[in-house]
């Protein structure tokens, strides 16, 4: 890692160095990179793993509200699948509405 043969001085305890790689490589605002993740998530396999990887992505989103949370869940379904829950989608939970999907 290039990165790290630059560094001066060379950290010697964990917490130094992942403070330094924090720095480094953590985006300037992980949230809104995660929103954006979020934004451009598509079910390309089955619902499963596009809960699994909505999941992941989402629970780094700190401030959003359960609707927009259903709203983007809903957005990413293939359209068959979108179908069946949208109509569903202000009287159910996500969690609901996740396992409806399934």
């Amino acid at each position: 890692m290039k990165w790290f043969q630059t560094l001066t001085p060379k950290p010697t305890a964990w917490t130094p160095f992942k403070n330094q790689l924090k720095t480094q490589f953590q985006p300037v605002n992980p949230i809104s990179t995660a929103r954006d993740d979020l934004d451009k998530l598509r079910q390309t396999t089955s619902v499963r793993e596009y809960i699994q990887r909505f999941t992941k992505i989402s629970h780094l989103i700190t401030d959003s509200t359960p609707g927009e949370l259903i709203h983007s869940f809903i957005c990413g379904l293939k359209n068959q699948v979108r179908q069946q829950i949208s109509v569903y989608e202000r009287e159910k939970t996500l969690a609901e509405l996740m396992q409806m999907a399934e």
